[in-house]
């Protein structure tokens, strides 16, 4: 989705994509570039949707996440 604020990003799961295995690919990537979100957390929206919201340091690694996952 997007940059929610300062350093949070918001993710909205794809139908077709298990939210573990969204988990999964957001830990991988995390590991891989060295970054630790401050917050991690799902919910589901009223639609049913399942989101994501992740928080950051800095907003640079918000921005980097988010242009990989956005």
């Amino acid at each position: 989705m997007a940059i929610t604020s300062a350093g949070s990003v918001r993710i909205q799961k794809p139908e077709d994509v298990s939210a573990s295995l969204m988990m999964n690919r957001f830990r991988d990537w995390l590991d891989a570039n060295k970054i630790e979100p401050t917050l991690f957390k799902s919910g589901l929206l009223t639609n049913g949707e399942t989101i994501f919201e992740l928080s950051f340091g800095s907003e640079g690694d918000a921005a980097l996440f988010n242009s990989q996952f956005g």
